[in-house]
């Protein structure tokens, strides 16, 4: 008899002696807030390699960077405009009265 013959044998005789072996998950296994918690990082994790990836091939495709033709923002006011957006959301939220 061949190993895997043994091996199905050995099987149906335990099947036959316990006919809920192997049923369910029992104790062994990891923790589901564990398994949520790998993927959650290991999906992070691809998703900024993806954009550090497509940052570095546009880097390594143009002859000169930034690209010309390029305008930058004026970001003079920037500051004070977020902090004023982040202020109306803030405060009608929080619970210190004024």
């Amino acid at each position: 008899m061949t190993a895997s013959a043994e091996l199905i044998v050995a099987a149906q005789a335990q099947a036959q002696e316990d006919p809920h072996a192997g049923v369910g998950h029992g104790d062994t296994g990891m923790s589901t807030a564990l398994l949520g918690v790998l993927l959650f990082i290991g999906s992070e994790l691809m998703f900024f390699a993806g954009l550090f990836a497509a940052y570095f091939n546009a880097r390594a495709a143009a002859a000169q960077w930034p690209p010309e033709g390029v305008t930058f923002i004026n970001a003079q006011w920037l500051p004070v405009i977020v902090t004023v957006k982040v202020a109306c959301v803030v405060a009608p939220n929080s619970s210190v009265t004024v």
